[in-house]
């Protein structure tokens, strides 16, 4: 299998975000190597089978698009349910979006998608029924620290069990589904490995109030879209204390205590539908990056 021009997907990603190009030739060619792979092809075939889908099917590919542009684009599955296929978007070279939809949707016929994602810098709806999905919440480090005013509404602490954690939060996370319900699905805690990789980066934060265990606050080293820093792994306020503005408290101490190490810039994504942690994220100094979109297609 050939490689793809990896350059030009770099340039019209980097439109999107905002980002040099030499930035995510990297992160492409990565992908490309993972999601070509064998051994990781197989697995993804048996854990969301498709009737008459073989391994290569699941491959991410380079397509030439029959308006001239092209697409590297593979198939996924919300939440890795079979039943839920879309075809994800990588990086494309331009074009209407609506035609990019109902192409991709033929080039994957056989998995019978129902929408296809893509990322875009712009914070406006690619089509009349596109919905948000997740957004990119980006901002250096240096201009987060030097804006973020000191609170000592909370005390932060590491050195705690990533596993002792890892329950916590769970338990945590089953009393926000049941405050937010629309989020049950969508938005999940991270798991103990996560958390022991955010310790190990001296990343890992424990929000205590008068004693009392109320967030937690975990991030390591990694890239999106040519931002690289520290990637918000957790952040967390428990929901008895939800509307106490501690949410922004915790992010502002938190800006205190990441080793520099990690990168310059502070990112995470944000589900679509969690408006409350977005509005806390660009309030304590991060900006919307962009976003991937849901575009519905027409390969049902």
């Amino acid at each position: 299998m050939s490689e793809p021009d990896f350059a030009r997907y770099a340039e019209a990603l980097a439109h999107e975000a905002g980002t040099a190009p030499a930035d995510l030739l990297a992160e492409l060619r990565e992908e490309w190597a993972w999601r070509t792979a064998p051994k990781h092809l197989e697995r993804y075939a048996a854990g969301c089978p498709a009737s008459g889908a073989t391994p290569v099917d699941y491959a991410l590919r380079d397509l030439a698009l029959p308006t001239g542009a092209r697409a590297l684009a593979g198939i996924h599955f919300f939440g890795l349910d079979p039943s839920q296929p879309f075809v994800g978007v990588r990086a494309w070279t331009g074009g209407e979006v609506a035609a990019l939809a109902a192409e991709l949707a033929r080039e994957f016929a056989l998995f019978r998608p129902q929408r296809i994602q893509l990322f875009l810098g712009a914070d406006e709806a690619p089509t009349p029924e596109a919905v948000v999905d997740q957004h990119l919440l980006v901002g250096e480090l240096s201009e987060l620290r030097a804006s973020a005013p000191a609170s000592e509404a909370l005390e932060l602490a590491a050195g705690e069990d990533p596993a002792e954690l890892a329950a916590w939060l769970a338990e945590r996370y089953a009393e926000v589904h049941a405050a937010r319900p629309e989020l049950a699905a969508r938005v999940t805690p991270a798991d103990a490995e996560d958390l022991g990789e955010c310790a190990e980066a001296g990343a890992l934060f424990v929000a205590r109030r008068a004693g009392e265990r109320v967030g937690l606050f975990a991030a390591r080293a990694g890239s999106c879209l040519g931002h690289r820093g520290a990637e918000v792994v957790e952040e967390l306020i428990a929901p008895r204390c939800w509307g106490q503005g501690l949410g922004i408290a915790l992010q502002r101490a938190a800006l205190t205590r990441l080793p520099d190490e990690l990168g310059p810039t502070l990112w995470g994504t944000i589900d679509g539908r969690n408006h409350a942690s977005r509005r806390t994220a660009l309030r304590a100094g991060r900006r919307v990056g962009g976003a991937w979109w849901f575009v519905p297609c027409d390969g049902r």
